[in-house]
């Protein structure tokens, strides 16, 4: 790849800056589009990919529903059929070239300037939420060719197998093609970016692919993509992600949770809670169940009652621990009486007033002494 002599980009235009919103609206699409695949552009795009690495363009492309189905298919398929795996050449050493040309065009200190700007981006919380749930779910393998060996051996994974992580690849769940897709359309590092423009292509058009030899496997995009106000998988009221074959995932807030604790979430009760080996999982289920429910259950005991507030705390034989202080709104109902509020605070605390404190960002001193103000 040639990459071009043109003057070093050391800051950002105005225009390119504000540029960065439409691209983080045009990844947040792309990411929780549920469009059919376009599988003319998708083979297109396939191809492109293949060349950039320098190979030709599959004999075969097979299409799946979901990532789960495309695992099974690609876990059985022989290797006379399917060739070498690819994603090293296809996926890995085309993005340290780009990568390489990139910062050979921009100054660290506007690479770090992108950076900022893409921290708060929630496109990229989805993606990790998708990943996540597909590589826990992701349970078939497949034995790796010498060379793969000696790749995963160096990378300290010292099997003979691999795993859909290994093998395959979603371009539209990878904050790193964003990034540098910023600097091609944003920026106009077109030369400097060209060798992925197979991948942006199939970001678009596909989700999921197995890149080998002979055949690459590709999925669908997802029929249902639901999230929260951070870009999380999330859904109260079915699955948060599902595929076209019926694979779904039931998330809150970014945690995958067993589906009856979205569908049936006043049948929660304070065993259930305890038999929960996941703590994420668990937090889950106390804020589906409500905190309130929760303590008026038996499962918190209180800790301490002071003006503040009542402290309640739940300790589990696993180390963990949870806590919430209950507190009473000042101002009145309508109808005279006064609302009580359950505030969930670090399970260290060791009074009401040090919790309600904790909530306002004060010490239990200041807080004392804001109330002796007022």
């Amino acid at each position: 790849m040639r990459v071009s002599l043109q003057t070093k980009l050391r800051q950002l235009s105005p225009e390119q800056k504000a540029g960065i919103e439409d691209h983080r609206k045009r990844w947040a699409e792309i990411r929780s589009s549920t469009a059919l695949a376009d599988r003319n552009e998708a083979a297109f795009a396939i191809a492109a990919a293949y060349q950039a690495a320098g190979r030709p363009a599959p004999e075969s492309i097979v299409w799946c529903a979901s990532p789960m189905q495309m695992e099974a298919l690609w876990a059985k398929a022989s290797h006379d059929r399917a060739g070498v795996n690819l994603k090293a050449s296809i996926i890995d050493h085309v993005r340290s070239r780009a990568a390489v040309a990139i910062q050979r065009r921009v100054s660290g200190s506007v690479l770090a300037a992108v950076d900022e700007l893409n921290q708060h981006s929630t496109a990229d919380a989805l993606g990790d939420s998708i990943r996540d749930a597909v590589a826990r779910a992701s349970h078939a393998v497949r034995p790796a060719s010498p060379a793969q060996r000696r790749w995963l051996f160096w990378l300290n994974r010292g099997r003979h197998w691999l795993h859909l992580q290994d093998a395959g690849f979603s371009p539209r769940n990878h904050s790193w093609l964003e990034r540098h897709d910023f600097f091609r359309n944003v920026c106009g590092l077109k030369d400097e970016t060209e060798v992925l423009r197979g991948l942006l292509l199939i970001a678009a058009s596909a989700d999921w692919i197995i890149p080998h030899k002979h055949v690459c496997w590709v999925s669908e995009p997802p029929q249902t993509v639901r999230t929260d106000a951070k870009g999380r998988l999330h859904s109260s009221s079915g699955p948060a992600l599902q595929y076209r074959d019926g694979w779904t995932v039931y998330a809150w807030k970014g945690v995958e949770v067993p589906p009856r604790v979205v569908e049936r979430p006043a049948q929660i009760t304070h065993a259930d809670i305890d038999r929960a080996t996941d703590i994420h999982v668990r937090r889950c289920m106390i804020e589906l169940l409500t905190p309130e429910r929760f303590i008026a259950s038996g499962a918190a005991f209180r800790i301490s009652e002071d003006e503040a507030g009542i402290l309640w705390e739940r300790r589990w034989p696993d180390g963990d621990a949870w806590a919430a202080v209950e507190v009473i709104n000042g101002t009145p109902e309508l109808d005279g009486s006064h609302k009580r509020y359950f505030l969930q605070v670090p399970p260290n605390m060791l009074t009401a007033r040090s919790a309600v404190a904790w909530t306002y960002g004060m010490t239990a001193r200041q807080y004392r002494g804001l109330l002796l103000r007022t």
